[in-house]
């Protein structure tokens, strides 16, 4: 152990990696060359001295120390006018679990660095270029606001962006903000706070770019109420068209110093750029706003198809193409057992649920009838029309088809006389097509699920079927074993050894077929729901060595070699001690199985990740899993293949047991396989157990 720490010693000292060792009192205790060569100190100028007072002129080093941070960082150190970079790590020191200290270690990247700078402005010329693409190309103003959005990150690196357009008074007329959802009431507060006060202000009133170095020292930048996240430097550039300006764009990073003036350069090289742009989208918008509002409303409607109950397909649908096209009633009518009723309706004057027609009456009544739509420029002019609402002046009906099924009927209202023209009419009837699959498909989908709700009782019966002829199989075969047991004992009595292995052979079989039929017992009570668990308290060493006695002859007959690691702080489980034992017994006997002259490994730990479950990692040098064979690997009755059927036995129960198991429990079993190489299998199980009532 003593030559383990003088090689370390000695590696510490001739490294070439700046090595800091700092005490839990922030007193440096150790250092090697490198550090003495960096700052152009003596070690004795170093030792047994405060670290925020020896590196006091290193504003990232002393950050870094003080934010408690275990990891890697990279850090810059200005010497003598001449910048370093340093990638730096930072490892905690422990002795008997308590933390005694830190070490830093620092690498010296600077060249490395160099390099990245000169490829990254050889990326930044090429993001201009993305940039001036993104600004002309296209048409719609809303993509390419997102377009340009999207380079900016790109090129700066950015983590966040906020785009503002202003029009001739200086007003917002559109804004992208950097937080999450928000109200409409409290984005239009947000932005006049930041016009008002903030960056944004600033650069409207300046026309110049900004780059904040550290949002913390800088009075421009305005944090926002409830801000959910971290920003320490900002660029902030306006898009001017002449001397006007026309919108700016304000980009975020977590980290000081992050932003250079030569991105600034080149974002405002961009912004000059993408003001033609703007001009150019904002033209074209208005141009494309109804074509952009028919495609969207029919995609949205189509959407409905993820809607599977026919009631909420129908109140959905009636919503959205009310609230989109503005249209004053928008209802769908059907068909019941008694005549033409209200399934839903929306819009500026709905009409009642309640509402309800004899068959072939009004408007409504001849479309079911005709199939056709119906167009009712002025409805004081049409004899079948059925006034419901003094202020309806036009209306359009059309039947709501698909296949051969008339679902209903689409009702459209207006309180303006010939109130629809064209376009309306063939945007309507786009819709109508959305409404019909979207009812249909759902129409479907509630057959399917009373399909379904079926054959979950045929599978339950099936269940149970199964657990109770595995009852009547087990009866008679404990009979057979005991009978094969007491005549084994008398035919050794009597000395007829060689009677012996056919008797030995028959309990064997009578054993594994014991072991299937509990097996399939098993599986029919967790998918019946009559699997119970019984927890109790139980010694972890205990029950793997009751384990590793069940499964050391299948280990032991491939000429296996076993290794058992159990980690210290954890002696005892709160859990099903039969159904962890019989997981583990599976695991195992399945790595035995499936591997010849290797070694089987048994590690038991807590999960890192989760702490509250116990790990159970069994792992071997055996065939492996191929990715094909991972698919089925935990499928009933299924193996990898024919072959391994065939040359290694087995029914594939072990693994879908292991893992119905394990679930019962609130665990899991994940596997993770390298053909030829072997496989590793974790079952997770909560070390604590489950509340009574899951057990129950």
């Amino acid at each position: 152990m003593e030559l383990q720490t003088l090689a370390q010693r000695a590696l510490f000292l001739a490294s070439h990696d700046m090595g800091i060792v700092v005490d839990a009192a922030g007193i440096i205790t150790d250092v090697n060359s490198a550090v003495s060569k960096t700052f152009s100190l003596p070690p004795t100028k170093i030792l047994q001295q405060p670290f925020v007072g020896v590196f006091a002129r290193y504003p990232d080093l002393l950050e870094l120390y003080r934010s408690t941070y275990d990891g890697a960082r990279v850090i810059l150190i200005e010497e003598r006018g001449t910048k370093y970079y340093f990638d730096m790590r930072v490892i905690p020191l422990h002795h008997d679990q308590k933390r005694m200290g830190h070490l830093y270690l620092g690498r010296d990247i600077t060249a490395q660095k160099e390099q990245a700078v000169l490829k990254s402005q050889k990326e930044l010329f090429e993001n201009l270029v993305a940039v001036t693409r993104a600004a002309t190309e296209h048409f719609s103003l809303d993509g390419m606001l997102q377009s340009l959005l999207q380079v900016s990150i790109s090129l700066t690196q950015a983590n966040r962006s906020t785009l503002f357009l202003l029009n001739s008074e200086g007003a917002v007329t559109h804004s992208l903000l950097t937080r999450g959802k928000t109200e409409v009431t409290e984005q239009r507060e947000l932005v006049g706070v930041v016009m008002n006060k903030g960056l944004a202000g600033w650069l409207m009133r300046e026309k110049k770019v900004a780059i904040v170095h550290d949002t913390a020292q800088d009075e421009r930048w305005l944090t926002l109420p409830n801000q959910p996240y971290v920003t320490r430097s900002v660029l902030g550039v306006p898009v001017l068209s002449g001397n006007n300006l026309v919108g700016m764009i304000i980009l975020q990073h977590p980290s000081p110093k992050h932003f250079t003036e030569d991105q600034a350069v080149f974002m405002q090289a961009a912004a000059d750029q993408v003001a033609l742009g703007l001009l150019n989208a904002q033209i074209n918008d208005k141009q494309l706003s109804l074509a952009k509002r028919q495609a969207t409303l029919y995609h949205v409607l189509h959407a409905m198809g993820e809607q599977m109950d026919p009631h909420i397909v129908v109140h959905k649908a009636v919503e959205l193409i009310a609230r989109l096209t503005h249209w004053q009633t928008v209802s769908v009518m059907t068909l019941d057992a008694t005549g033409i009723c209200m399934s839903a309706s929306a819009g500026a004057l709905p009409l009642a649920e309640t509402l309800r027609f004899n068959l072939g009456a009004g408007v409504i009544g001849r479309t079911f009838q005709t199939r056709e739509m119906q167009i009712v420029p002025d409805v004081t002019k049409d004899v079948d029309y059925i006034a419901i609402h003094p202020d309806v002046k036009s209306k359009i009906t059309f039947p709501i088809i698909h296949g051969e099924h008339m679902l209903g009927v689409l009702d459209v209202q207006s309180t303006q006389p010939q109130a629809f023209n064209e376009e309306d009419v063939s945007f309507a009837a786009s819709l109508v097509d959305a409404v019909a699959l979207a009812m249909d498909n759902a129409r479907l989908y509630k057959e399917s699920i009373q399909s379904a709700e079926k054959l979950r009782e045929l599978d339950r019966l099936k269940s149970a079927f199964l657990s109770s002829m595995s009852h009547e199989l087990r009866t008679p075969l404990h009979a057979i074993l005991g009978y094969c047991e007491i005549l084994m004992y008398e035919v050794e009595r009597a000395g007829h050894a060689n009677l012996l292995p056919d008797l030995q052979r028959i309990n064997a079989a009578g054993d594994h077929l014991s072991a299937l039929i509990n097996d399939v017992l098993d599986l029919s009570k967790i998918e019946a729901g009559y699997m119970e668990l019984s927890p109790e308290v139980f010694d972890l060493d205990t029950m793997i060595r009751d384990v590793v006695a069940n499964v050391r002859p299948q280990i032991e007959k491939n000429c296996n070699r076993l290794e058992i690691e159990h980690a210290a702080d954890v002696k005892q489980m709160h859990a099903d001690p039969l159904r962890v034992r019989q997981v583990l017994i599976n695991l195992l006997g399945n790595a035995a199985k499936f591997t010849n002259t290797g070694t089987i490994k048994l590690l038991v730990n807590r999960n890192k990740e989760n702490p509250e479950m116990l790990s159970f990692c069994v792992s071997d040098t055996g065939i492996g899993i191929s990715p094909e064979q991972m698919k089925n690997l935990f499928q009933e009755f299924t193996q990898g293949d024919a072959s391994i059927t065939r040359n290694y036995g087995g029914t594939g129960l072990g693994l879908a047991l292991s893992r119905r198991l394990c679930r019962l429990m609130d665990g899991d079993i994940t596997v993770e396989s390298t053909l030829g190489k072997g496989s590793t299998f974790i079952a997770n199980i909560p070390v604590n157990g489950l509340s009574a009532s899951r057990y129950n």
